[in-house]
């Protein structure tokens, strides 16, 4: 018996959400793949915290690791911006898009 009068292991342990900043990134990430938030737009972190009711820190923190991902690009001096592909990555993407469309077809033939 514990200390509340329950058996050990009765009482399950209850998940704590992820960190903020976690969630605050992962809301981020879904507004840029669904392009919500347009390539070149401007991302102010006043305003995306205001949105996402929360404070500027856990929004800098999502917006760095956005930026290691390549999602976001951080301009010195300029502040965050959505990712605008270069035509260079959308010929890569076109060619590895190609390869698997190869694959999948001769899979399913």
């Amino acid at each position: 018996m514990s200390t509340t009068g329950l058996p050990q292991g009765a009482v399950p342990k209850l998940e704590r959400p992820g960190p903020l900043r976690d969630r605050v990134y992962e809301a981020l990430l879904e507004l840029i793949t669904t392009r919500a938030l347009q390539p070149g737009r401007h991302l102010v972190e006043s305003e995306l915290a205001g949105h996402l009711g929360v404070s500027r820190q856990p929004v800098r923190e999502a917006l760095q690791r956005l930026s290691t991902e390549g999602w976001v690009d951080l301009r010195p001096a300029q502040g965050a911006f959505v990712h605008e592909p270069t035509e260079e990555e959308a010929d890569q993407l076109l060619t590895v898009r190609t390869l698997l469309e190869a694959e999948a077809a001769r899979l399913a033939a």
